[in-house]
């Protein structure tokens, strides 16, 4: 199981951390995305707290598999 979250302008990445940790990985997440529009970024972050900040090529999540092109989650993004 995957969460994905879009940070906003009034979010910061901590908040969006602390939300994964204590609300979804209890619940049997096993991995949370943090989509980072102004870097047009991804952060992984699972539950033993390793991250990893994709910001081109192939995003891989290790702990289900997924994969997607970074580029392509911000193409329409100017």
């Amino acid at each position: 199981i995957t969460t994905i979250e879009i940070q906003s302008p009034s979010q910061s990445l901590e908040e969006l951390l602390k939300k994964a940790k204590d609300i979804y990985f209890p619940m049997g997440v096993q991995s949370a995305w943090i989509v980072i529009p102004a870097l047009k970024a991804i952060q992984v972050f699972t539950p033993d707290e390793k991250m990893v900040l994709f910001t081109d090529g192939i995003l891989k999540d290790q702990t289900t598999g997924i994969e997607i092109e970074v580029e392509s989650v911000f193409e329409d993004i100017e």
